[in-house]
């Protein structure tokens, strides 16, 4: 059956204004920013970058095909904010770089990278409302090509944006009980980044919730609703989950609280719906301050569901382990930023013992990354786009470690992710473009490695290394590619010319490897290159 062209074009057109309501919120807040009680409590950290870097596959050309080399210049402006006043608080930290090259490949682009956010207290101890913009390089793909490096200019990859306004209420009612009604609009937009061939459309999701706790004696109650749906963007692309739960944790000790937990859900899923109950038990246990392990284990319609996170710091060490099974959409994840961990959380939540103070520790963070050179982010699963809500089982495991001299990261991730209905693929080769028709049924296992050595007080020297093995489940739709290996290296020399300047060189190597096919190529590059950065306070 051939599809109504004009029904395609208006099924990837929702809400295309919505995110300028979000960027109106967010400048909005910015401008109570100016008020004097705020802008004396607001702390501002600003830094600026200048790269020059030679690759010898600029558009990562398959070893099938030319391979062109090319030299990629590229300005990058980063500006954080901490901090605020008693009805404003503000956080996070956006880099924007722009990048031209001899051979126009990146021609008028912008590549943003970070999140920004603030809670506005509307309303003392009752109206609230969070807002934020998010922004990462995404690849389309799990099963393309994935190079690091952004002057690679693969057509796997593009600018994911994110943006949240959730306005919620909150108090405590007669009886010690304790309420909070939310309600969370999510949208995502995309934009091409050099000759991005595809990229997600325009989604919607939105999580309206209401929960009511009483944590008084010994043995509480809780009473959550929660709905979830999601609008994918494509015609008659829509999903919507439905639960309520009541749970009775139970103080067993100082630092341990368990108790079972039981509800409800009702789902629907592009047409199909299923309805079950749920049961289970859940626990959270923070034997210190620094220590915190909590999680639960439920039954759902689609089996077992858990979620466990444990967490650990040290004056000079931050571990954390996550494990889940649940539910989730691409909106929630795009929220995430990036889907991997951001090394400047964990460098802040290792550096939290020895600088209490947020702002200080803000100024130690950005320092510490100018001079280590340890990358910004932690190697991590691509978040792909699928056209209704994806069960996801994942394992990841995450640690830094900050040395006087030495400084290392690791991570380890397993993802696995199904679509909960078989009519998700009946959508694919009718609404959605080609280069987005794979399977949402594949497996995620990857590694990353960075480590960094102070050779001087003012020079430092530092190592990466990534992989990763993506495997469809159920064949892929498009290529032929059924299992894909990618893997980076990078290395790099950094000296402080002053105390607020750095010169760094460096290499860097990417290679693509997929299989399952007969007309599926290899790709790799090696880059080299010199940059200077200066941070102004």
């Amino acid at each position: 059956m051939t599809a109504d062209k004009g029904a395609v074009a208006r099924s990837f057109s929702v809400r295309p204004a919505i995110p300028s309501l979000i960027r109106a919120a967010l400048a909005a807040a910015g401008l109570a920013a100016a008020q004097p009680t705020l802008a004396q409590a607001l702390h501002v950290t600003a830094s600026a970058s200048a790269q020059a870097t030679y690759t010898s596959n600029v558009d990562f050309g398959t070893t099938g095909s030319a391979r062109q080399s090319d030299l990629v210049g590229s300005v990058t402006g980063t500006v954080g904010v901490t901090g605020g006043s008693e009805t404003l608080q503000l956080s996070g930290n956006i880099a924007v770089t722009g990048l031209v090259d001899a051979h126009g490949n990146f021609t008028g682009t912008i590549a943003p990278v970070g999140s920004i956010g603030g809670t506005y207290k509307a309303i003392d101890n009752f109206l609230y409302v969070d807002a934020s913009a998010t922004f990462s390089q995404n690849y389309v793909s799990p099963l393309g090509a994935q190079p690091r490096d952004i002057v690679n200019d693969t057509s796997n990859r593009y600018t994911s944006q994110a943006y949240n306004f959730a306005p919620y209420i909150r108090g405590v009612l007669p009886g010690n009980v304790s309420y909070l009604v939310r309600d969370q609009n999510t949208w995502t937009d995309s934009s091409n980044i050099g000759s991005t061939a595809a990229k997600p459309p325009v989604t919607y999701a939105n999580t309206a919730s209401a929960n009511l706790t009483s944590t008084s004696g010994r043995i509480g109650w809780t009473v959550d609703y929660n709905r979830s749906y999601y609008d994918s963007g494509v015609l008659d692309g829509t999903s919507v989950t439905e639960t309520l739960r009541a749970a009775l944790p139970i103080r067993i000790t100082d630092e341990l609280v368990a108790g079972p937990r039981a509800g409800y859900e009702r789902d629907r899923f592009l047409g199909s719906s299923v309805h079950s109950s749920i049961y289970g038990v859940q626990a959270m246990w923070t034997p210190t301050d620094r220590t915190s392990v909590n999680g639960f284990w439920e039954h759902r319609f689609f089996g077992t569901g858990y979620q466990l996170s444990v967490s650990h710091r040290l004056p000079r060490i931050a571990l954390t382990a996550s494990f889940t099974r649940d539910l989730s959409n691409y909106p929630q994840i795009a929220l995430t930023l990036p889907a991997s961990e951001n090394v400047s959380s964990f460098v802040d939540a290792a550096l939290r013992t020895r600088i209490p103070d947020a702002n200080e520790r803000a100024i130690a963070v950005q320092q510490f990354l100018a001079r280590s050179g340890l990358p910004g982010t932690l190697f991590g699963p691509v978040n792909f786009f699928s056209t209704t809500f994806l069960l996801q089982t994942s394992e990841t495991l995450s640690a830094a470690w900050l040395g006087l001299r030495n400084s290392v990261t690791v991570t380890l991730f397993r993802v696995r992710s199904s679509s909960v209905t078989d009519q998700d693929q009946a959508l694919l080769g009718t609404f959605i473009p080609e280069e987005l028709q794979f399977n949402p049924n594949n497996t995620q296992i990857g590694m990353g490695v960075s480590y960094s050595r102070t050779l001087t007080p003012t020079t430092s020297a530092g190592v990466s290394a990534s992989t990763s093995r993506v495997t469809s489940d159920t064949g892929d739709l498009t290529g032929g590619v059924s299992r894909a290996t990618n893997a980076n290296l990078a290395a790099n020399l950094s000296t402080q010319l002053t105390p607020r300047t750095t010169g760094s060189v460096g290499t860097g190597y990417s290679w693509y490897a997929p299989s399952g096919g007969s007309d599926v190529h290899r790709s790799s590059a090696w880059n080299i290159f010199a940059a200077i950065s200066h941070t102004f306070r």
